[in-house]
This record gives structure tokens, C-alpha cells and sequence, in this order.
């Protein structure tokens, strides 16, 4: 790494206050885009278990304004805290994580020469994991006490989102813009153009 020298100043103390200046500008232990990426996993978490940010806190030994910190990306969440974390709101430590849009991935250093990467799931907007009425529809979900209910219901929503999603990739794709029609209608039905009536 080069170092940058202090311009009033040559030899030792030239050198050493480079590197005091470089360790100024560029603190080793801020927070970054993933900071606040996994901040505000945690607070939709906090959010959804309806849990305050002074009962989290009291639950790990910190106070509200640690856990606001956290959620804010303002501090970073070490490695032992983010486990603590992940017991306290019942999730893996991956859900953090996940949903980390690409660009905020980005931050961090290349992967090792060898590595394969990961397939990832498209992610949600951050915006729409944190409205209200996402956490009303969790609340809602887990409020349904028969598992068998609370399964189908799942499955409804994921069959009208299945159908959602075909239906605007079919759209997409044809270049008629007609839902239901294809190219191979010429070929299996009327070859013969329809009279006009006159």
C-alpha cells in the first residue's frame, strides 16, 4: 500500500504522519453498505416478532441505542453479537444476509481464485420487507393456529404469485402483446383468411 507523505514534513516524521493521515481518512472499523444491509434484516425481524428495540436490547445486555445503531448500519455487528442475534429473533445467522442486493455485495473484496459463487435468489426490495402491511401479512399468517390451514394458505398465495408471474412473462414474450395467442395458431387452425362481411 502506498503511503502518503506528509508534506511539511521529510524523513521519520514525514512517514509517520502518512500513515496517521491515512489511518484519519480512512478508518478500518466504519460500518459499510453491508452494515446497513444486515441492520435492517435485523429490524424487520424485530419488526415482525413485534419485539421493542429495549426488550431486544435487555435480551442481549445492550441498550435501545446499541440495537438503533445496529439497525441503522451506524455500528457494525460482530461476529458473536450477530449470533446472539440470530438466537434471540429465532433465524439462522444467513438471514442477515439474505435478499443483499448485488450492488451492496459489490463492496466487499473479489471472491478467491477457484471459488464458485453462490446462485442467488432474486431479492425483495428493502422497501417492501419493511412496510407495514408486509408486517400485518406475517402477523396475520402466524396468527392462523391450524398448521393445515396456515400450509394451504401459503400455497395459495405462492400458486396466485406463480400465476402473477407467468402471466407477466407471457406478456413480455409475445410480440403481439395478446395474452393466450401463439406462433403455432397459424399453423394448427385457419389457414384460409376469414370471409368479411360486407
Amino acid at each position: 500500500m502506498p503511503v502518503t507523505r506528509y508534506a511539511a514534513v521529510d524523513g521519520f516524521w514525514g512517514w509517520f504522519w502518512g500513515r496517521v493521515w491515512e489511518m484519519i481518512r480512512k478508518p478500518k472499523n466504519v460500518a459499510n453498505e453491508i452494515d446497513a444491509h444486515v441492520g435492517s434484516r435485523l429490524r424487520l425481524r424485530r419488526l415482525l416478532l413485534g419485539i421493542s428495540q429495549e426488550k431486544l436490547g435487555g435480551a442481549l445486555g445492550l441498550t435501545f441505542q446499541q440495537i438503533q445503531k445496529y439497525e441503522r448500519g451506524a455500528n457494525r455487528v460482530g461476529a458473536s453479537r450477530l449470533f446472539d442475534l440470530s438466537r434471540a429473533l429465532d433465524v439462522p445467522v444467513s438471514y442477515f444476509f439474505a435478499d443483499m442486493p448485488e450492488d451492496t455485495a459489490a463492496v466487499m473484496p473479489g471472491r478467491l481464485a477457484g471459488k464458485l459463487s453462490a446462485s442467488r435468489e432474486p431479492s425483495l426490495d428493502a422497501d417492501v420487507l419493511l412496510s407495514k402491511e408486509t408486517a400485518e401479512l406475517v402477523r396475520a399468517y402466524y396468527a392462523i393456529s391450524d398448521l393445515e390451514v396456515r400450509r394451504r394458505t401459503l400455497d395459495f398465495l405462492r400458486t396466485v404469485s406463480e400465476s402473477v408471474i407467468l402471466d407477466r412473462d407471457t406478456r413480455r414474450d409475445d410480440p403481439s402483446g395478446e395474452p393466450g395467442e401463439s406462433e403455432d395458431t397459424e399453423e394448427i387452425g385457419e389457414t384460409e383468411p376469414a370471409d368479411e362481411v360486407a
